[in-house]
């Protein structure tokens, strides 16, 4: 009998086959794959689905990159504030965008003049600007929420 772990262990093995210069686990929404493998076939075993089935599977929960970028002044930047964007991507919820934010004074309104704009990284690059930024993974389903509030 397979267990959630074996899955998960075949599955990353399956994605860094080529090499993690390739692709990556962290690329890619693990414990998403292994629940739509068990979904699909009633257990853990991922030899159990067929191969063309199991990387559709694998493309459809890959993340892709938002920019979170600390701003202290408005800008004509497609995007949404980090408060907004929450609710459209709960994968920005994390330990580390928390700990990111609360550096830069933008958590909890620490500083009222300073505030976290969530760009999808294909409409912004954070980088070219000097601010302060964090990549962040999101699944595509939750990017695509992110781009139609950033566009609207």
């Amino acid at each position: 009998m397979h267990t959630n772990l074996d899955a998960r262990n075949a599955v990353i093995t399956a994605i860094e086959a080529n090499g993690t210069d390739t692709a990556s686990r962290d690329q890619y929404d693990i414990d998403a794959i292994v629940t739509e493998i068990h979904t699909a076939t009633g257990g853990y075993d991922v030899d159990a689905i067929e191969p063309a089935e199991f990387w559709a599977i694998v493309e459809r929960h890959q993340l892709a990159t938002v920019n979170i970028v600390i701003l202290d002044t408005t800008t004509e930047a497609p995007g949404v504030e980090y408060g907004l964007a929450v609710g459209d991507a709960p994968a920005l919820d994390t330990d580390q965008v928390r700990a990111f934010l609360d550096q830069h004074g933008a958590w909890n309104n620490a500083d009222t003049d300073i505030y976290a704009l969530v760009v999808p990284e294909d409409l912004w690059n954070a980088e070219l600007y000097g601010r302060p930024y964090l990549e962040v993974g999101v699944p595509a389903q939750q990017l695509a929420a992110l781009n139609d509030a950033a566009t609207a």
